[in-house]
């Protein structure tokens, strides 16, 4: 058999700790997923595909031959040893044809002595990257718990000026947290010139359900669908913007579909004031739209 198509997603290896993840996904949150109950010390903090990398390379070794497209997500595949050597693979033997994608937090570029941009400058085919995050400024900082928006920045200039030809996105899931926040946070994107409005994933949050956007009250819910619409109706006469389009639609979608009850918003209070205490941080300084 020859795989031509590999997803890979080596282990939970990460340098943040979003709100809406956990440490099944993010090394990041071990000391606070054990505090709220959800994991014991007995847990390993690293979750991998293999006990070492050496382990896993005799298994991809020999299917990188005749590779054709990768995906790589995490944790944070940017960090990982495993992934630097596949691209220095790739490289050793001019097998730069490879179609590769990113879902990434695009915090970090560079693995000890190795800056992954001049890797992927060496690659034919234009490198398409994800970028994970869900807020700016503070409020991304917020809600991804060890981002750094302005180092954010400085990497997506550094990439957009040295690779002009990179395929990057925002990949933004939309949760209760971002809710108000993330039409503003597109906007701005677009307006500082890092994205062309169809630049733009919509992830609906599904689990858990106290993270849903659904969860909002009914008069920041109208505020809501007044916000998404006026997205949908700009976005409609954009060049190149149906990716968004869709996004922002199936958003409104939901919102109108699915009632939840409000004893999930108090859930959703109840332990964000809790990880706020962990982390000394305040929901409500950070987003006061959500003041009651």
């Amino acid at each position: 058999m020859r795989l031509v198509y590999l997803d890979l997603r080596f282990s939970n290896l990460c340098n943040l700790s979003c709100r809406t993840c956990g440490p099944e996904l993010s090394s990041s949150w071990y000391e606070d997923g054990i505090e709220l109950g959800n994991i014991t010390k007995d847990t390993p903090k690293f979750q991998r595909l293999r006990s070492t990398v050496d382990d896993l390379w005799s298994e991809l070794e020999p299917n990188l031959q005749h590779v054709e497209g990768i995906y790589f997500a995490g944790g944070e595949p940017l960090m990982m040893e495993e992934h630097y050597r596949i691209l220095n693979y790739l490289i050793d033997n001019n097998k730069l044809d490879v179609t590769i994608n990113y879902n990434t937090n695009f915090t970090t570029l560079k693995y000890k002595d190795q800056d992954v941009i001049q890797l992927w400058k060496q690659f034919k085919r234009p490198i398409r990257i994800g970028a994970s995050i869900d807020g700016m400024f503070e409020q991304g900082e917020y809600i991804r718990n060890g981002f750094k928006w302005e180092r954010f920045v400085d990497n997506f200039k550094r990439l957009k000026s040295e690779m002009p030809n990179v395929d990057i996105y925002i990949s933004c899931t939309l949760s209760v947290f971002n809710a108000l926040h993330m039409p503003k946070f597109h906007m701005y994107m677009v307006d500082q010139g890092l994205i062309k409005p169809g630049d733009w994933d919509v992830n609906v949050l599904q689990h858990p359900e106290h993270y849903r956007f659904q969860i909002l009250p009914q008069h920041i819910k109208d505020q809501f669908l007044q916000q998404y619409e006026s997205m949908v109706s700009w976005l409609e006469k954009q060049l190149g913007a149906n990716r968004a389009v869709n996004g922002y639609r199936s958003a409104i979608g939901y919102m109108k579909q699915q009632d939840l009850h409000e004893q999930q918003w108090d859930k959703f209070i109840n332990l964000t004031n809790t990880l706020d205490k962990l982390r000394e941080q305040d929901f409500y300084k950070t987003f006061p739209e959500y003041k009651l």
